[in-house]
């Protein structure tokens, strides 16, 4: 009689799940979200996962308005000082 991964003690859902709150905690969220939509594969109800998956998704729109106003700042940094040391 086969098993399915789901009875085992640390099942593929389990793995999934640990890997994405690993990815949060180092802020690569993006491969977070992807780890925790495969969670959701295997349990799409789970209310937890549900939850890690929306906080992650909080933290990639924050991550993309923190890089939307980095750059042109940055970008004006430079243009600055190449006009200063001309």
């Amino acid at each position: 009689m086969a098993h399915s991964d789901e009875n085992k003690p640390f099942s593929r859902f389990d793995n999934y799940v640990k890997t994405g709150d690993d990815f949060m905690k180092i802020e690569l969220f993006r491969f977070a979200k992807e780890n925790y939509k495969l969670a959701l594969n295997i349990h799409p109800s789970n209310l937890d996962v549900l939850q890690k998956l929306a906080n992650c998704e909080r933290a990639l729109k924050s991550e993309i308005i923190k890089i939307a106003i980095a750059v042109p700042s940055l970008l004006i940094c430079i243009l600055l000082l190449f006009f200063l040391l001309k």
